[in-house]
């Protein structure tokens, strides 16, 4: 029964931690188990259609916007995002809004085109960062000397598909955290990341944490404290670059030995470029995916550059090896070095993208290494605002735990029709209904106002007779009388149609 009850609580956390977290839809707010019919529409962050003409359009102008309660401000010329010094703190069991999803309300700027971000005075984050800076493609380089994240408890996702980015700098205090799942995923410019100053003694899950990271050529982990971590499922994965890696303090041995079991799927998959590896000699390599095409030998009591040890070894021997089993030996690390080209006719495969697997439970140290799976791209998410409370369906479209409310950011894959209806894809089969996000288009048939959520008048702009309005999901009651969403607190009466 305890056996039962430590394996769902595993699956639960996996469902949790970001992404295993890619295959999760790397949502920037997770589904709440609220009922979506007892929850007034809230105010969210797009424009009402008929309001799309107040754009920005002077480029030598700047453009400023509402961001997690802070004004921010966008220079049109230089590409650079200002943050004023203030405090981010998400609702307890939310996530902030991500820089991604600003509304510039411009056909010439999108957050795509954020080249750099200055932090104007102090900025303080409290709670969840998940996905705070993540998905923009241009970014190169950020510091983070002037932004306290001595409370933060969420890094899931935090520059995750930032793939112009090269240098991350005055990221020191992570005392809190206790998930950094995916937090530089898809980084792949990514050349140096400063951990030094890392603390990692609360964080129970590092799944996806460097993957996709194949510019790295090191990593330095040595104050990583991986005591309370139990998933690193696809760590390193096709961080490709990667030439010298030592995961000496993880201890990845057998539950029996650690008091828990880790779950560290496809964890090593993918180091094509790898010529130093160091780890302990109770690692159980086998359940890691590690396919590094080379032959090795031992450091021992030479150099690297002059091994020592007595054996050369493939890939597939060196984990036949390992682990010893050996209680005496629970803290003794071992140093591999690559010195020759592994000429069989097995190639290494491309890392395959995360997908929600039930924890590995199989704690048998002699289990044999598995072929990696069949390899898929990174996926790149397209972010949308959910407009309409709306729920979470399966592939069948039926009804799945979990809603998303108005106002939230979501990560979609793609589109799927179900029953004749568009859905947005999110991963690990599950659905939304596109009406809700991207809305459909209705004509009005009488002269009709604009109304906020108290069902009062919004102002005396008049929409007229056989416009096109965009309205997003079902209808909603407001004081009796039917409304359909048309944007931020804005709503049209549905007898107008």
């Amino acid at each position: 029964m305890d056996n039962h009850n430590n394996i769902q609580q595993k699956k639960e956390k996996l469902l949790f931690c970001g992404m295993a977290l890619a295959a999760l839809g790397l949502v920037a707010a997770s589904p709440t188990t609220a009922s979506a019919k007892t929850i007034a529409p809230a105010q969210t962050t797009e424009q009402t259609t008929a309001d799309k003409g107040n754009a920005d359009t002077n480029k030598d102008k700047p453009i400023v916007r509402d961001w997690n309660g802070l004004k921010v401000t966008y220079d049109q010329k230089t590409h650079e995002l200002t943050i004023p010094e203030g405090t981010i703190a998400a609702p307890d069991g939310a996530d902030p809004t991500p820089i991604s999803a600003i509304d510039f309300n411009s056909k010439d700027t999108n957050s795509n085109e954020i080249h750099s971000i200055n932090f104007k005075g102090k900025l303080t984050i409290k709670g969840s960062a998940s996905g705070l800076f993540s998905n923009l493609p241009k970014l190169e380089k950020i510091d983070l000397t002037n932004v306290d994240t001595s409370n933060v408890t969420n890094m899931d996702l935090l520059f995750a598909f930032c793939s112009g980015l090269r240098e991350i700098d005055g990221l020191t205090d992570t005392a809190n955290v206790t998930s950094m799942g995916a937090t530089f995923y898809g980084c792949s410019s990514l050349t140096r990341i400063d951990l030094s100053h890392f603390n990692t003694s609360k964080v129970t899950c590092m799944i996806s944490m460097f993957n996709g990271c194949s510019s790295l050529t090191k990593l330095d982990l040595s104050n990583f404290d991986s005591s309370a971590v139990d998933m690193m499922d696809y760590m390193f994965t096709g961080d490709k670059s990667l030439a010298s890696l030592n995961i000496g303090k993880f201890k990845l041995g057998n539950a029996s030995g650690l008091g828990k079991a880790i779950t560290m799927k496809n964890m090593l998959e993918g180091l094509d470029g790898l010529t130093n590896f160091t780890f302990n000699v109770n690692d159980d390599l086998s359940k890691t995916g590690f396919d590094t095409k080379a032959i090795w030998q031992e450091v021992g009591a030479g150099t690297p550059e002059k091994p020592a040890g007595k054996d050369k070894l493939s890939t597939s021997q060196l984990l036949a090896k390992y682990p010893v089993e050996n209680e005496k030996d629970a803290d003794k690390t071992v140093t591999y070095v690559k010195v020759a080209e592994d000429h069989s006719s097995v190639t290494p495969s491309t890392p395959s993208t995360p997908t929600v697997t039930a924890p590995i439970t199989n704690n048998n140290p002699k289990t044999k290494p598995t072929t990696p799976s069949t390899p898929k791209p990174i996926e790149r998410p397209v972010y949308r605002t959910v407009m309409h409370n709306t729920y979470v369906y399966d592939q069948n479209g039926a009804l799945k735990n979990g809603e998303y409310f108005a106002g939230q950011s979501i990560a979609t894959y793609g589109t799927k029709i179900i029953d004749g209806k568009k859905y947005y894809a999110l991963g690990d089969n599950s659905f939304v209904k596109a009406n809700n996000i991207s809305g459909i288009k209705r004509r009005l048939t009488h002269n009709a106002y604009l109304y906020n959520a108290k069902g009062k008048r919004a102002n005396r702009k008049v929409l007229k007779k056989h416009k096109s309005v965009v309205t997003y999901g079902g209808s909603v009651k407001i004081h009796g009388k039917r409304f359909y969403i048309v944007g931020k607190n804005r709503y049209v009466k549905k007898a107008n149609f």
